[in-house]
């Protein structure tokens, strides 16, 4: 199965169009979209359009996962980690899902350092 994978569309439906046209082109199977769908000029027409594709969540849980995020990822706006967290907890999982904010958007060693402590905690490699 080939699976397909788009994110950060920020409500660009003029550059989602040609990424998911290209992608049947291809004969993917499947897509998954990661996120940050909205956000952006074209917001409801973004999301029209992805509605039918796989959902974060259902991808990940029950497995522990982590989302390091930016100061424009602040946590009120992650409806869809707190709906992670209660299909963990349906499933028998508890503190799985994590996030954690930093300054600025981009990546910092500190942050890259919290991303790798908890791929160690979660494959069980903590040292």
């Amino acid at each position: 199965m080939r699976v397909g994978v788009i994110s950060d569309i920020h409500g660009n439906r003029f550059g989602l169009e040609p990424v998911l046209a290209d992608l049947e082109r291809q004969g993917f199977d499947q897509i998954v979209c990661l996120g940050d769908i909205c956000f952006g000029p074209q917001a409801h027409e973004c999301l029209a359009i992805v509605r039918d594709l796989v959902e974060l969540h259902a991808l990940m849980a029950p497995r522990p996962f982590l989302v390091s995020g930016g100061t424009a990822d602040l946590p009120e706006r992650w409806a869809a980690l707190n709906h992670a967290v209660a299909v963990n907890k349906l499933l028998g999982y508890e503190n799985r899902v994590a996030m954690t904010n930093r300054e600025g958007h981009a990546p910092t060693q500190e942050s890259n350092e919290q991303v790798y402590r908890f791929f160690e905690w979660g494959l069980g490699t903590e040292r």
